[in-house]
């Protein structure tokens, strides 16, 4: 055993170090998740918050039709309070539009009483003008709505009606789900689970399909498996092996997904305004014990991802064969966790043994609060179990058309 294990590092090692010398692995596996998602993304969140600070120093100019002013005093009094966007009073606000000179103009259409606004267009900021009156014309929607409520004494015990406990929704969904669990997936689904689990395989898988390829297909086009095959080590230890490399490859390289995503994160909490910092999701309410539950799934997600693009890259007769295999592979593979962001979806005893989704969904029943441990187990050693399969099957793939078996069919 103990001989078994010294040949399997060094044959892992020696793919690492082979691994590390390719273009390929170096740009998908560290320069990308080290450089340019750091960069790209906290260029992008520099620019807003550049396009905001010039929001705030040049307001957008909008006009209200004068004789519409009477029909829409919150919208008015939003405007007047906003920080982008100030209210102009032009003698032609049509012919001010297409000049340019201001960038909104909102009217009362009669008969009917539908409130219209213009935007121009040609004008570089007609985007942001648009958003901007939505968003103003939303809150001055709602606080209409309150003073129609008070002018009509409906308030108090009538919004209490909006207030309604439901303990089954059967007639609903067929499923007899209450609605807490109703809440529970909207939460899950919105907030942290699906999204960073996908993001995760994702990143995960984009770190494991180089190394693969590399470490199985130029075994072929540069004609080197037959060398190979002399090792004096057992035909499964160097397909292990090579499962090793790629299982480390593809953990460092999630790895380093998930430290950019984090150093983003937190640059985006210290520059972000605090009344916008809400909008990103906090990670306080994890134990020390649901870490290590998502580090085991994280795990065993990494060696069903390695195991995937090893059969690969053992099947294939060039790297280019595998690429365009890995392609399909990838976008079959990212399809599968979007069912764990439709609502109803949990791990049961069905769910926990269909690959990929049983990690999403355990993923979301731990944010949840849900999580029972027997599926959890049971989640752990189909994958593991799975994966196992899959390499023992890459041994048959890789070693299937050996010399010394050819030579033995031709006698």
């Amino acid at each position: 055993m103990k001989y078994i294990i010294h040949d399997l590092l060094i044959v892992a090692r020696k793919e690492l170090r082979h691994c590390s010398r390719d273009g390929h692995v170096l740009v998908y596996s560290v320069i990308i998740p080290v450089i340019f998602y750091p960069v790209t993304f906290i260029g992008i969140s520099e620019f807003a918050l550049w396009r905001q600070g010039l929001s705030e120093k040049s307001p957008l100019r909008i006009a209200v039709d004068l004789k519409s002013q009477a029909r829409v005093p919150e919208l008015i009094a939003e405007i007047k309070d906003s920080k982008t966007a100030r209210l102009v009073n032009v003698p032609d606000p049509m012919k001010s539009l297409a000049e340019q000179k201001i960038e909104g103009y909102i009217k009362v259409r009669e008969p009917g009483g539908k409130t219209i606004a213009y935007v121009n267009p040609s004008s570089d900021r007609h985007t942001e003008a648009g958003l901007q009156i939505r968003y103003l014309a939303s809150y001055a929607r709602s606080k209409a709505s309150e003073r129609e409520l008070k002018r009509a004494g409906l308030t108090g015990d009538f919004l209490n009606v909006l207030a309604i406990e439901t303990e089954s929704v059967e007639s609903l969904t067929g499923k007899g789900k209450s609605m807490k669990d109703m809440e529970d997936t909207m939460l899950a689904t919105s907030l942290i689970s699906a999204g960073i689990a996908i993001y995760t395989l994702m990143v995960v898988q984009a770190g494991a399909i180089y190394p693969a390829l590399t470490a199985f297909t130029e075994e072929l086009e540069k004609k080197t498996r037959s060398t190979t095959r002399l090792l004096p080590v057992e035909k499964w230890v160097v397909v292990a092996g090579k499962f090793i490399s790629v299982f480390i490859m593809a953990t460092c390289s999630g790895l380093l997904n998930i430290a950019s995503l984090v150093v983003v994160v937190a640059y985006l909490l210290h520059r972000l305004p605090l009344d916008q910092t809400s909008l990103i999701p906090s990670l306080d309410g994890l134990s020390w014990q649901s870490l290590g539950i998502l580090a085991l799934l994280y795990l065993v997600s990494v060696a069903f991802t390695a195991s995937i693009y090893c059969l690969v890259g053992s099947v294939a007769k060039s790297f280019k064969e595998a690429q365009n295999t890995s392609s399909f592979v990838m976008v079959l593979s990212m399809a599968t966790p979007v069912i764990a962001i439709l609502p109803g979806w949990t791990l049961n005893w069905a769910t926990a043994f269909v690959p990929i989704l049983n990690v999403v969904l355990a993923c979301k029943e731990l944010f949840t609060g849900n999580l029972s441990t027997l599926p959890l187990i049971a989640v752990c050693i189909e994958t593991v179990a799975v994966s196992s399969v899959l390499i023992y099957l890459s041994q048959l793939a890789f070693w299937g058309l050996e010399p010394t078996n050819l030579s033995k069919n031709a006698t």
